[in-house]
């Protein structure tokens, strides 16, 4: 293979970022190839995101009781395990759609959240939430508002 200097890349130029990330995905392709089961490596990357994006809702759990829960099938499970094993399960789902039909739909979005929330409520038809600004008021000085706080 040539040399990326003499084919014209710089070290800093996007062409030599591209070709690095090229060889570093190779160099993954092959040594994940080599695993008995490929889809160990992935199940895990996928495990650590469930947990990691549910501790965002407060809902902690550890690794220990997570691979404990898929190894032991136990009545003992907590309920934030249970709701990070179902957080993964809905992500399988969600990655077998799209694998499948080849694009997000509506349908697909729903498919998946029922997986993750254990029932097939859908899409809500009522209105939720709504935020919204509060009218503007008249604005007063950042002085003012700080007498007695803060000297001028």
């Amino acid at each position: 293979m040539p040399s990326a200097r003499r084919s014209g890349f710089r070290r800093s130029s996007r062409g030599w970022c591209t070709i690095a990330a090229h060889t570093k995905l190779a160099q993954l392709k092959g040594y994940v190839s080599r695993l008995p089961n490929q889809h160990m490596l992935l199940n895990a990357v996928v495990l650590q995101e469930a947990r990691a994006s549910s501790e965002v809702e407060n809902i902690i759990t550890t690794q220990d009781e997570l691979y404990e829960a898929l190894a032991v099938r136990s009545s003992r499970i907590s309920a934030e395990t249970k709701e990070v094993l179902n957080y993964r399960s809905a992500m399988w789902r969600g990655h077998e759609l799209l694998r499948s039909q080849g694009l997000l739909t509506t349908n697909t979005i729903c498919s998946i959240q029922q997986q993750l929330e254990g029932n097939s409520a859908g899409i809500r038809r009522l209105p939720g939430t709504a935020l919204k600004n509060e009218p503007a008021r008249q604005s007063t000085p950042l002085r003012t508002m700080n007498r007695g706080f803060v000297s001028s």
